[in-house]
């Protein structure tokens, strides 16, 4: 007898309500396979098929290699389309304790869901059948949607706009991507997503398409699976709806437009709206005409997907403070230091940025910044704002005046007295919540000091990184100066020299310099967290054995 069979049958027969009815084999694709009736303490008994892959007692694409199958149980949680039992144990090695741990895990299902009737707490989207009917050169089509301020309610209906992104690929098919931008009845708008006005532009050339919505007073299912068929939206659907989904059909089949997307809103636990889609087929109608009678077709519902993209679910594995994400932030400088901060502002939820810099990228600079290559010379501010929109579609980016501090600020404020002119530029500076400067520019730190900017961060690394300044308070230019002429190790001998008549700059890697900066925002961040005022403060690197990063607060 096989080991692995062996060691099934034996963990077993230690279970008093748990019987073999079908033994286990290994079959040509080494996979073993039996059957078992669990008799539960109602005294219900329940057959499953057991089937266990080459990989067990290891995992298999983060899911376990063990599997009980039972479709007439399809009607309780955590039960796939298949009938599958989804269970989780701990990871285990040795093969008897975890089929031990994976046939208790079993019972316990058994005995909570079905003996005791428990709620899960935690809610499941409906199960949408798996669409195997995408035929060669056939695109997937899958829709993202955010929240809107309109609280939608049953029984409504219209059409929405959307905007195609750029097509991609999954493991086994083309996939059209869109996003839902507006939702519109008799002409005239109900709803707006809430992307950020840098995502999507008003004015600007989108190549809009059109879609139909409905909304209905439960999702679209039996139980927790979709509906397979168009037949069974008469339970759910209001007349009107319809006969506003037979109308739009046929106005679209004259246009000789081959498919139509149709929304299917509803209300989810907690005061959250969801949407699933469907992708009507001209050539296909879902809604038959007979005797001047509207009757749903039996046809099979070809689903696509969605995806919620709101703003809690966009960031909900990891978010910055408030104070950072809902600020209004802006960068002077976006090298290495200034792109790597801006791109993990975005990635941390950041809503609101303008981005500063006259400087063009060009090829030697992507080893160590958030830039690529194939952008070719580029201007900064304009490359990187590309970037974050394509990381975020909530963040706002401004681009400002390249040589505004250049032509404005250092230019100006000769004397203790500001004319007109200078309180204006005073009065827009002080708009921003945080003034980030990353210019490593001395000139620049000086002038913003004389004029007591009092929402300034200087943040500057010192050559090879082997350390990283953070001014957080007014005035601090004679306390940065100070600190790379005395303090912090900064050895400016073996400076970065290219050919050429260049100013030399620090030498750092992408990994030296994404760690302090790094490490410095999650300092700034935990102390607004925390509620604590900001200080300033150095990073610094020693090396004695290992790595180690010291944090100085002055």
């Amino acid at each position: 007898m096989d080991k692995k069979v062996q060691c099934v049958d034996e963990t077993i027969s230690k279970f008093d309500n748990i019987t073999i009815i079908s033994s286990f084999e290994n079959n040509e694709k080494n996979t073993i396979e039996g059957e078992i009736i669990v008799t539960l303490s109602n005294g219900e008994t329940l057959l499953f098929k057991v089937n266990i892959q080459s990989q067990y007692p290891y995992d298999c694409v983060e899911s376990e290699s063990i599997q009980f199958i039972n479709k007439g149980l399809k009607e309780y949680p955590h039960v796939m389309e298949n009938g599958r039992i989804c269970i989780h144990t701990s990871h285990e090695t040795d093969i008897n304790k975890k089929l031990a741990n994976d046939f208790y895990s079993l019972l316990e299902w058994a005995e909570k869901f079905i003996v005791r009737k428990e709620k899960d707490e935690h809610y499941e989207h409906i199960v949408i059948p798996s669409s195997k009917l995408i035929k060669e050169g056939e695109l997937k089509k899958v829709f993202y949607f955010t929240d809107t301020e309109y609280k939608f309610s049953s029984y409504q209906y219209g059409f929405f706009y959307y905007v195609p992104m750029s097509n991609s690929r999954d493991f086994f098919s083309s996939v059209s991507n869109n996003v839902i931008i507006d939702f519109y009845r008799d002409n005239k708008s109900i709803a707006s997503s809430k992307w950020s006005k840098s995502f999507i532009s008003k004015g600007a050339d989108y190549k809009f398409k059109k879609g139909i919505y409905i909304t209905c007073p439960s999702p679209p299912s039996n139980g927790k699976f979709g509906y397979q068929k168009w037949d069974s939206f008469e339970k759910i659907i209001h007349p009107k709806q319809k006969e506003f989904i037979y109308n739009v059909f046929q106005e679209q089949k004259k246009n000789k437009v081959k498919e139509l997307p149709l929304l299917i809103g509803y209300n989810l636990p907690k005061n959250q709206f969801h949407w699933q889609v469907v992708i009507m087929k001209l050539d296909e109608p879902p809604i038959l005409e007979i005797h001047h009678i509207q009757l749903f077709s039996s046809r099979i519902i070809k689903w696509g997907e969605t995806e919620n993209c709101s703003y809690e679910y966009f960031f909900g594995r990891g978010i910055l403070s408030k104070q950072i994400t809902q600020a209004k932030i802006l960068v002077i400088g976006v090298g290495a230091v200034g792109s790597i901060l801006a791109t993990t502002l975005v990635r941390g939820g950041a809503v609101n940025l303008t981005l500063c810099d006259y400087d063009i990228k060009k090829p030697e600079n992507v080893c160590r910044s958030e830039y690529c290559f194939t952008k070719g010379n580029n201007v900064k501010i304009i490359e990187l704002k590309e970037k974050l929109l394509a990381i975020s579609p909530f963040v706002d980016i401004e681009l400002m005046d390249p040589l505004y501090w250049e032509t404005k600020v250092k230019s100006n404020f000769r004397s203790d007295q500001y004319s007109e002119d200078e309180n204006k530029i005073l009065e827009e500076l002080h708009k921003y919540d945080f003034i980030i400067d990353c210019s490593t520019d001395n000139s620049l730190m000086h002038i913003i000091d004389k004029i007591n900017l009092t929402n300034i961060i200087t943040i500057s690394i010192t050559n090879k990184a082997k350390g990283l300044v953070c001014a957080c308070t007014p005035k601090n230019y004679k306390w940065v100066m100070n600190q790379y002429q005395n303090i912090i190790e900064n050895d400016t001998s073996d400076m970065y020299n290219p050919t050429g008549c260049w100013s030399p700059t620090f030498k750092a890697s992408y990994n030296d310099i994404q760690t302090l900066v790094q490490y410095a925002i999650k300092q700034l961040n935990y102390k607004l967290e925390k509620g604590y005022p900001l200080s300033n403060f150095t990073l610094e690197i020693e090396e004695n054995n290992n790595i180690e990063i010291k944090l100085k607060e002055y």
